[in-house]
């Protein structure tokens, strides 16, 4: 698979190269573009953050980091050639993994999930969140509209009248250990890919934010996707949408 994704990139770049013949695209997007799995990863390198830390990444991330590229950028909208926000950058650094400049990711400890998940009570704790919310838009009004967050001690002095945010209590039940986020969807939304744990190797998608907890990311017949059909999968549907603007 990762061999069609190198063809398939290569037809992408062909068809970036037409948008700038066409000036439909600038040369200094084209480069941004280009550039952004520009940097692979040391196999070395990467074999001994594994050894140091216990820890296998999944053959088909590691051969796309090796071969192909590692994302860019230090923001989820900024990542490299992928689906919707992009593939984000990973720093393995011995016995650190660190994502967008420095969040740390715990991959020794196992993701314990091997279903779909999410909280029975969800639709209760977000009626609960929205009712909270207003009142700490109502509380903190003017300053808001300022754009000036409530200080430390107006809000535990909010947090003692009104009780502690629900989403806390909500995102509490979700042990995400052992994975690894790499690319952002938007409104909180992010695919993850799996480590550690019975769902090793596999893409899933993480929409708490949304109240819609967490799951695997499925293909068209329904099937479980590891890193590389998921990456081609969106790669080959992009090549066919780029062919079709520029009718060819």
């Amino acid at each position: 698979m990762i061999e069609k994704i190198k063809i398939y990139l290569n037809i992408y770049q062909q068809l970036i190269e037409k948008f700038v013949e066409k000036e439909q695209l600038s040369i200094q997007q084209k480069d941004l573009i280009f550039k952004s799995l520009a940097t692979q990863v040391d196999i070395d390198m990467l074999s001994k953050f594994e050894t140091l830390n216990q820890v296998e990444i999944p053959i088909e991330y590691k051969r796309f980091l090796t071969e192909i590229g590692n994302g860019t950028g230090d923001t989820w909208e900024s990542a490299g050639i992928g689906p919707d926000l992009g593939i984000l950058k990973v720093i393995f650094q011995k016995n650190e993994c660190l994502i967008l400049g420095d969040i740390l990711i715990d991959l020794q400890t196992p993701f314990p999930f091997a279903d779909a998940y999410n909280l029975e009570n969800w639709e209760e704790l977000a009626e609960q969140f929205n009712q909270w919310l207003e009142k700490y838009n109502t509380e903190f009004r003017d300053k808001l509209f300022q754009r000036i967050e409530p200080t430390t001690e107006e809000f535990e002095r909010f947090i003692q009248h009104h009780g502690a945010n629900p989403r806390d209590q909500y995102y509490e039940n979700f042990e995400l250990n052992g994975i690894l986020p790499i690319c952002g969807i938007g409104c909180g939304e992010y695919y993850f890919l799996v480590i550690t744990g019975p769902s090793k190797g596999e893409i899933w998608i993480d929409s708490r934010d949304l109240w819609g907890g967490i799951a695997p990311v499925l293909d068209e017949s329904g099937s479980r996707q590891k890193f590389d059909s998921w990456y081609f999968n969106w790669l080959k549907a992009e090549v066919l949408y780029l062919q079709n603007k520029l009718k060819i």
